[in-house]
């Protein structure tokens, strides 16, 4: 279904936000200095309806169908609507709350994630314990663009869990271990052909299409 399913399910984008977790921890000694005493930031999450998901989602069809309006705006309560009803129950488990922000031209994701459910090696789950507790908030802003026709392009502007941010120059690192499509640090993913470009703006998300 596009850019917002990849973010979100199956081994999808917070699984991939906790492998850069544990590159963190790797290499903690020589990104002491990204450590800051702040909280993790949980993003306000806008009123959800299961009715707003439905007609995300239906657009969403048309668009992988080859359908859709020339320009498709998605405002950010209907994008947190999808992801609490569409996507959440298809995250996997240890990971809740899920939740969208729009910002000035990125994307802010978060989610509680509990460590102690996570489906991860042994070594990575008591790494991620003794950083953060049994739980944390993890919170991303992303940059979002079309590369090539069909290719979608996650930039990752910033990573934090609890008190600790990740800097993104661990993101090219972690995604080469994961075996995933990257260009530089940026995460490629699939998208339908048609889009030709995607915009963050007045809180709404712009899906430009070829038409």
């Amino acid at each position: 279904m596009g850019i917002f399913r990849r973010l979100f399910t199956g081994l999808g984008f917070l699984v991939f936000l906790l492998a850069l977790l544990v590159t963190g921890w790797i290499l903690r000694e020589d990104i002491e200095r990204w450590l800051a005493n702040v909280d993790g930031e949980d993003i306000a999450m806008p009123e959800p309806s299961p009715e707003a998901a439905a007609r995300v989602e239906t657009v969403l069809r048309e668009l992988a169908s080859g359908g859709g309006a020339a320009e498709t705006r998605f405002t950010e309560m209907e994008l947190q609507s999808y992801v609490e009803y569409s996507l959440a129950p298809q995250l996997p488990a240890g990971i809740g709350a899920p939740a969208i922000e729009l910002r000035d031209s990125t994307v802010a994701l978060s989610a509680q994630v509990d460590f102690t459910r996570l489906t991860i090696a042994g070594d990575a789950a008591a790494s991620l314990g003794r950083m953060f507790g049994d739980s944390a908030v993890v919170a991303a802003e992303v940059f979002l663009e079309v590369g090539e026709v069909g290719e979608g392009r996650i930039h990752l502007v910033s990573l934090q869990a609890g008190v600790i941010p990740v800097p993104p120059l661990l993101l090219g690192m972690a995604g080469q271990q994961l075996g995933l499509r990257m260009n530089g640090q940026a995460l490629l993913f699939d998208i339908p052909a048609a889009v030709a470009d995607v915009r963050v703006e007045n809180e709404e998300i712009i899906l430009l299409l070829h038409r």
